[in-house]
């Protein structure tokens, strides 16, 4: 298998790009991959007893088709009022621009979870404001995202068995914690709630602001967040927390639920991701579709496929 020395352990993104790029050639599927396709849907041909993979243009015919397109990709389109009347850039954060400058743009981020809390940070490097439009808080925890040093990741290429006991050590300490803090009868999980709270009012500066970045339910309702960069950011003077709710998209910018307009150049919807629908349209036997079926639940035949 491919060695990796990793900078820090969460790995960045480009890093994990080039492993995944180099390791499709070391294993030899890299030729059959076809980057820059789209999908357009599936349909089971009951004659042939084939599937027609839909391509646009191409047609594609299988006998076997794997759905490997995960559930968080599809974004969730917000029904704001006005939305369609914004005169500026707007773009999802799963459809995120490359080509947009954000240098010195007053934005919007629609969203405060996982997406929120990894662009916030990022953003509010370059941009001259950047508000968060916060429906529901979440616990968020610091990572530890050390910087693996050159001994270290000299250790891990030319000592393999140090290497397997640090990915031993990594899982076994989220297995057992998982295991610890979730379950209904956790007797740990007030602790690790009243440590997040702490950990909120230790670095966010504005006590105003503690309040309302702190969940009214428990350690594990929600996806718990990772992170120690967000709170943080939220110190810069150029950064905002937006807590009334949205009350309509206008021309130039949001008009939050106490009738305050802020107009901005640029509003990414960091709004989550549509779970309950098919990534594309999906035909079985007599013209079944899976959306008919999972009606927006979802479900497979011991987590392994749906037949139509």
């Amino acid at each position: 298998m491919l060695f990796r020395s990793w900078s820090k352990f969460w790995a960045p993104r480009q890093e994990l790009i080039d492993y995944a790029v180099e390791l499709s050639h070391v294993i030899g599927v890299r030729p059959f991959i076809e980057l820059n396709t789209w999908v357009h849907g599936l349909r089971f041909d009951e004659q042939s007893g084939l599937w027609e993979v839909s391509l646009g243009d191409e047609r594609v015919i299988s006998r076997h088709v794997v759905l490997s397109t995960g559930g968080l990709h599809v974004p969730r389109t917000p029904n704001f009022i006005g939305l369609d009347d914004y005169q500026g850039i707007q773009f999802y954060s799963a459809r995120w621009r490359e080509d947009v400058d954000l240098n010195g743009k007053r934005i919007a981020v629609v969203g405060s979870g996982a997406s929120a809390v990894q662009i916030i940070p990022e953003i509010a490097r370059v941009a001259a404001q950047v508000d968060m439009y916060q429906r529901t808080p979440n616990w968020v925890a610091p990572q530890d995202n050390r910087t693996v040093s050159k001994l270290r990741q000299w250790v891990y290429e030319y000592v393999p068995m140090a290497y397997k006991i640090q990915r031993f050590r990594t899982y076994a300490v989220s297995e057992l914690g998982f295991r610890a803090v979730f379950p209904l009868d956790s007797t740990i999980r007030d602790n690790v709630e009243s440590q997040l709270k702490g950990y909120i009012s230790a670095v966010v500066e504005d006590e105003t602001l503690v309040p309302k970045l702190t969940p009214d339910y428990e350690f594990g309702c929600k996806r718990p967040l990772v992170t120690q960069y967000f709170y943080p950011s939220l110190n810069r003077d150029n950064v905002a927390v937006i807590t009334e709710g949205i009350d309509r998209l206008t021309p130039q910018g949001i008009r939050s639920r106490d009738g305050f307009e802020r107009e901005y150049d640029i509003i990414v919807m960091a709004t989550g991701y549509d779970l309950g629908a098919a990534p594309f349209p999906i035909e079985g036997r007599k013209h079944i579709t899976l959306d008919s079926i999972w009606q927006d639940k979802p479900e497979a035949y011991q987590g392994d496929r749906k037949s139509t």
